[in-house]
């Protein structure tokens, strides 16, 4: 005897249920995000038993596609509490994105999200990160500063970080490299208006000051984050060991992602670096020079909506490999022969379009592999090891370029 329910799309789940994002996706490079098992719909339409109101089983076997929103669903032998997936909209999944958004205004913690999900870990990490910038404008010793902008601040960042980014995965599937990106181009926002705003402040006002009206910026930011930011699932807590960080490590699809995104983080800040010096060295002016990073960024911004919403057409991984490589050619085609001006400033642009594009595909692709109730520890353990490529790349360089305005950028461009 069939019954006919209405499930609400933004009903949270508890945590002793199964969900429909804990099957893992299959890792298959040349298929578009549609055919993932994280699409919800063609979950449903594949389901046995289980059709769209007004249609009979078997009559339109990929009708699950053709809306984005919760349908009224005929089960005949489901039980009565079996959750739908994530609603991949509404008015709670979309403010998550724009909390994550106001958060990425600077950036690992994901046991704790599991555990207890993401309002007490945004509340620390928003305390941290100002109270480290604040810290940061009374500092007069190098090890004050060290503290401030080299521990307590960059842990509150790792806190912000993580819980944005696994909070928006359990809200989206189908749509999730979109919302991803939207959220991360809030770190390429802040890269235009932040570096721009302090050059300026500097001047006019103090060091200090200067310091301390940036941390009023974030914080007023993270307040909103604070507000907005929630997690579809039920947390609760488990016991964890350390195994669970490393299984993940024998899994070949986890293997190969992490290998790939470690590979390519241990170069790609090298632009960051040294672009600035490097065109002085070539003839640009100091004023001209500052705003390379400013236009990197700003060009970042688009790169982090616009391929993130091809990619979930047509395949995050197919769009990541064809960033990477393009961000590859550009720096050696582009900006290793560059000497004027107008180079410097095309291959600013391109860079942060195609780097941009890699930055906000990483949390979506650890997600795309991972079953969501994992999603804290199976992205912790990810960025934990990228981070070491990210951490000691810029050293390497600068360790092969002792001197940025006169040595050769031969080889830390092909490090």
């Amino acid at each position: 005897m069939t019954q006919q329910q209405q499930q609400p799309p933004n009903e949270a789940i508890p945590a002793s249920e199964p969900v429909e994002d804990d099957v893992k996706e299959p890792f298959q490079l040349p298929v578009s995000a549609s055919d993932t098992s994280d699409d919800v719909e063609a979950q449903q339409s594949d389901t046995p038993g289980t059709t769209t109101s007004g249609e009979k089983p078997g009559d339109n076997p990929t009708a699950g596609h053709t809306s984005e929103k919760s349908s009224v669903i005929v089960q005949d032998h489901q039980p009565a509490s079996t959750p739908e997936g994530p609603p991949d909209g509404g008015l709670a999944a979309w403010m998550t994105v724009f909390g994550g958004f106001c958060s990425m205004f600077g950036p690992f913690i994901g046991i704790l999200f599991d555990n207890y999900g993401p309002r007490y870990i945004i509340l620390v990490g928003t305390i941290l990160h100002v109270l480290g910038i604040m810290m940061t404008s009374i500092s007069t010793e190098y090890y004050q500063i060290l503290l401030a902008q080299g521990i307590c601040s960059p842990i509150g960042n790792s806190a912000l970080f993580h819980s944005g980014v696994n909070s928006i995965s359990t809200w989206f599937g189908r749509r999730r490299a979109l919302a991803l990106g939207i959220a991360t181009s809030g770190a390429s926002l802040g890269g235009v208006i932040l570096p721009i705003m302090l050059t300026r402040l500097f001047n006019l006002l103090s060091f200090g000051w200067a310091m301390r009206i940036c941390g009023f910026l974030i914080l007023f930011l993270l307040i909103i984050t604070n507000l907005t930011t929630t997690s579809r699932l039920v947390h609760t807590r488990k016991q964890y060991h350390i195994r669970d960080f490393i299984r993940p490590l024998s899994e070949l699809p986890f293997i190969l992602t992490t290998a790939g995104t470690f590979c390519f983080f241990w170069g790609m800040f090298l632009p960051f670096s040294f672009i600035p010096s490097q065109a002085q060295r070539h003839g640009m002016s100091p004023t001209l020079a500052s705003y390379l990073i400013p236009v990197l960024n700003a060009a970042s911004f688009p790169g982090r909506i616009i391929p993130p919403y091809l990619a979930d057409v047509f395949g995050r991984f197919n769009l990541m490999i064809l960033m990477t490589l393009a961000s590859g050619i550009l720096v050696l085609a582009l900006w290793l022969p560059s000497t004027g001006n107008a180079p410097a400033i095309v291959f600013s642009a391109l860079y942060g379009f195609t780097s941009g594009t890699v930055v906000s595909l990483a949390p979506a692709l650890v997600a795309q592999i991972s079953e969501i109730r994992e999603i804290g520890v199976r992205s912790g353990t990810y960025f934990c090891i990228v981070s070491f490529a990210a951490l000691t790349g810029t050293p390497i360089a600068g360790a092969l370029l002792p001197d940025p305005l006169g040595g050769k950028y031969l080889e830390q461009c092909l490090e």
